[in-house]
């Protein structure tokens, strides 16, 4: 069993539930579905239901387990550490860029590599949030 870490990355969040919703006896365990950029542990897969990963998370301080859709996440990071930031139309990346990488702006490593560093990493996985506009 490997646990792989991941974002929810669906736009209207996810739905963590105590079992996958086709089960009966199926609810939510949240008020609201989880939102976007909700960091998540994939424990396993469902082996009843495919498309349905167990998973934890912490929600208001609280640890808590259950089901999400699968196609709900990505597992997909570039580095352990990573973080998803959903891009809103019109928002520019040098903010993006100054507000995650603040305190490692240096002499040789200013915000314009690490802006770069952000696209790259988008282009290469296929995400169209990012765009470089000339």
């Amino acid at each position: 069993m490997t646990i792989q870490f991941g974002f929810i990355d669906q736009g209207d969040g996810a739905n963590l539930r105590t079992l996958p919703a086709e089960m009966k006896g199926s609810t939510c365990l949240t008020p609201a579905p989880l939102p976007p950029g909700t960091r998540v542990s994939v424990i396993r897969d469902h082996a009843q239901a495919p498309g349905w990963s167990y998973v934890s998370t912490v929600v208001g301080g609280y640890l808590l387990q259950g089901y999400l859709q699968t196609l709900r996440i990505t597992t997909q990071l570039p580095e352990p550490a990573a973080t998803l930031y959903q891009v809103r139309p019109g928002e520019r990346l040098e903010p993006i860029a100054a507000r995650i990488y603040r305190q490692a702006i240096q002499p040789g490593r200013d915000l314009r590599f690490y802006e770069n560093v952000i696209h790259h990493v988008n282009v290469k996985s296929g995400r169209k949030g990012v765009q470089r506009i000339d």
